[in-house]
């Protein structure tokens, strides 16, 4: 999903934020960032061929985004990459901000802070085995982490 103005009326190419996704959750990401930057040019790649990221190890995932970004950056200019999956944020923050160095970006991930009451937490298996977060919290009592392969695919089916 792009949005229609692409091009100042000097034509003049205007930078874009891109936002990335294997599935329908990013498009929630992308509908709150387009109300709060309405101004802003968005680029929306849902990478459909690869889905579900959560069946895939760090390594996959680390060539997969190298090979969309590099394609991406080839043929758009960006200014900011948006990285509106879980998994996706916890396997490749570390390999995109040393490939990428002068590029920023954002990862989306879970927000856990304090747990005062029992707290459960969905996500998918690569997303448990790799988040920072997760680990940080994942001897709490009051914390159970429950991971699935195919977790993108239900929610994106509304099951």
């Amino acid at each position: 999903m792009q949005n229609n103005n692409f091009y100042l009326e000097n034509n003049t190419p205007k930078k874009s934020i891109l936002v990335i996704d294997s599935g329908n959750g990013g498009k929630y990401t992308l509908n709150i960032l387009v109300k709060f930057l309405p101004h802003e040019n968005f680029i929306f790649f849902e990478d459909d061929t690869n889905v579900p990221y959560g069946k895939k190890s760090k390594k996959k995932l680390q060539k997969i985004t190298q090979k969309n970004l590099n394609y991406l950056l080839k043929n758009y200019q960006i200014k900011l990459v948006i990285f509106a999956c879980n998994t996706l944020s916890c396997t490749v923050e570390n390999f995109v901000k040393k490939n990428y160095p002068k590029l920023p970006f954002l990862f989306i991930t879970p927000c856990v802070k304090n747990f005062q009451k029992n707290t459960l937490i969905l996500c998918t298996k690569t997303t448990k085995k790799n988040s920072k977060i997760l680990n940080k919290v994942k001897n709490n009592k009051k914390v159970k982490i429950i991971s699935f392969n195919n977790l993108a695919q239900k929610i994106d089916k509304n099951i």
